[in-house]
């Protein structure tokens, strides 16, 4: 079996699911626990059968499971692993992937200290399960021109013998971005990058395999939808199709939505640095008053261009910014020493609005998150366009500013809406 475990922020409850094929849709539910919040966890299937999860956030936790994983044991392990100082750290160690390798276990986690400033990934390391832990930092520094630091994943040996570290990089808007760093055993520490400095390119001892999916074009010429997609909440399938006009994708306006961050199949998928364009044509004959369908760059903030019909049926081209966040209620005075109350708030402005002058209209997205070296293009920007040829592009110059945020946790993705 293949596993998976991961926990629900919002409901603070932990999942196991679990598959005997990992290439088919067809994993089991096997355990939610209701009591335990395994923050950032790893899974450790030990040589004697008996199976860890490795968790926590400043702390770091070890709990025992039973062998068929159905709960914890009861009167297992379950006890602090690692204890991370009070001073000293803007992050303190998390996301904890545990190992059994050779004499040792290894945990390798992510934590930022205050000083160089920079994401740092740390190994901690015993021939004891239960410790006590000794620590190196593995993996330090700048990476792809940004301080960001590269840290967080795991560890992996391919049928060559070779080791690869699979990290993690916030490279602003476009979210986080996979790294692949050589590992060198060093004196039973597994050191990577280039002596601990993280590498922009590396040379793998594999053959490339599979396909490339994030550059393909979908003409929706198949009864399946492509893997790069994604929907942004469990898809209502009945409000969505393939077949029902072929070469098209087809969006029911099915619920009633107050802004794009509710509206029910949105269909997305990653936005790519440096730069991407993101293009569709959209049919909007079949919109009703009250509709609005289009191409939302989409995050916490984000702006759309697209059609919008009115109640008498008019439709306009229309280019909205919408944000979310939180302010100082109004009317409160400053008190020093008190902090002030705070409210969340929503704004969805017209950017530019114009009469729609025929029913078929291309779209475009266009994300700089890297600008090309000589253009005039702000770092992490995206800009809407539209034209009735496919070939001629109108704008304007309003470009929407972007950047990561964590309540959508995720870079920005282009998303079709109905």
């Amino acid at each position: 079996y293949f596993y998976v475990l991961f926990v629900a922020n919002d409901q603070h409850k932990s999942y196991i699911y679990r598959t005997n094929d990992p290439y088919k849709s067809n994993w089991e539910r096997l355990t939610v626990f209701d009591e335990n919040f395994f923050h950032d966890a790893s899974l450790l299937f030990d040589n004697d059968g008996r199976v860890y999860v490795v968790y926590g956030n400043s702390n770091i936790y070890i709990t025992e499971l039973e062998p068929d994983l159905s709960d914890v044991k009861e009167g297992g392990a379950n006890q602090l692993l690692i204890s991370y100082p009070n001073e000293g750290y803007n992050l303190k160690g998390e996301g904890a992937h545990i190992y059994h390798i050779g004499d040792y276990y290894y945990i390798l986690v992510i934590d930022w200290p205050r000083d160089p400033g920079c994401r740092t990934e740390t190994c901690w390391r015993s021939k004891d399960l239960l410790g006590p832990y000794e620590s190196k930092i593995v993996l330090q520094g700048k990476f792809d021109g940004r301080n960001d630091g590269v840290a967080q994943g795991a560890i992996v040996e391919t049928q060559y013998g070779d080791w690869y570290a699979m990290m993690f990089q916030d490279h602003g808007a476009v979210g986080r971005i996979p790294t692949l760093q050589p590992v060198t055993w060093v004196d039973g520490w597994p050191i990577m990058g280039d002596n601990g400095v993280p590498m922009k390119e590396v040379t793998i001892n594999l053959t490339a395999e599979g396909e490339d999916y994030v550059w393909a074009n979908d003409e929706f010429d198949s009864d399946k939808l492509a893997l790069v997609w994604q929907w942004n909440h469990k898809p209502m399938n009945e409000a969505w199709s393939l077949t029902e006009r072929p070469g098209w994708m087809r969006l029911h306006a099915a619920s009633i939505a107050s802004s794009i961050a509710d509206a029910r199949n949105t269909l997305t998928q990653r936005s790519v640095g440096p730069q991407s364009v993101s293009e569709v044509l959209l049919d909007a004959s079949g919109l009703q008053p009250g509709d609005r369908a289009g191409l939302c760059a989409f995050q916490s903030n984000n702006c759309s261009v697209g059609v919008e019909v009115a109640e008498d049926g008019s439709k306009s081209l229309v280019i909205r910014e919408n944000k979310r966040g939180t302010r100082m209620v109004p009317g409160q005075k400053r008190e020093p020493g008190k902090r002030p109350m705070m409210e969340r708030f929503e704004t969805n402005d017209v950017v530019y609005s114009e009469p729609l002058k025929s029913e078929k209209v291309w779209l475009k997205l266009d994300f700089v998150f890297t600008p090309a070296e000589g253009t005039l293009r702000e770092a992490d920007t995206v800009t809407a366009s539209w034209s009735y040829d496919g070939e001629s592009w109108e704008t304007t110059d309003y470009s929407l500013k972007i950047s990561f945020t964590l309540d959508f946790f995720t870079g920005y993705r282009p998303a079709i809406y109905n």
